[in-house]
């Protein structure tokens, strides 16, 4: 009776960390990895709630008014009431490639919208899409060569995320 439960039990175990493994990527998940991180050398994290985000965008729109970069990014930002910023390009090697194969293990199964390359530098736009309101829900960009992980939480139109990969 004894080795049956304990087979019971490994079995629920194994299954439950298989269902936690191919859960979808989440906010909080997503959020929760970017806070962990802080705790490797020579990593910067930054972390904008809808107060901060509001108040970045309030005063980016006002300093640049007449820039047409800022203009396009009022396009995208308007949608935008969050965002966390990964960085760790100053990290040593061994730091950068453990982030890097935590992320790469992160976003497996995430939803990849495009990829674009300047000067042989990739950048991956990840998000969840949906078709029929043709919105992404949190987008999710990402640099392996720089080194760098930045999500934008809000429901953002697929044209303004288009906007982003030029």
């Amino acid at each position: 009776m004894k080795k049956r439960i304990l087979l019971t039990l490994i079995v629920f175990a194994f299954m439950t960390g298989i269902a936690s493994a191919a859960s979808p990527l989440t906010r909080a998940r997503l959020k929760s990895f970017i806070k962990d991180c802080r705790d490797y050398e020579e990593v910067e994290v930054l972390h904008l709630g809808g107060l901060a985000t509001g108040a970045l965008k309030g005063f980016i729109s006002i300093a640049g008014a007449d820039d047409p970069g800022i203009k396009e990014f009022r396009k995208v930002s308007r949608w935008v009431n969050g965002m966390s910023i990964l960085e760790y390009e100053d990290s040593p090697a061994s730091v950068r490639e453990e982030i890097t194969s935590k992320i790469n293990r992160l976003l497996k199964g995430t939803e990849l919208l495009m990829e674009a390359s300047d000067d042989g530098e990739r950048l991956s736009i990840y998000g969840d899409y949906d078709e029929k309101k043709n919105v992404v829900k949190d987008v999710i960009l990402y640099s392996p060569d720089n080194c760098s992980l930045i999500c934008f939480f809000g429901k953002i139109p697929m044209e303004s995320v288009q906007e982003l990969a030029k």
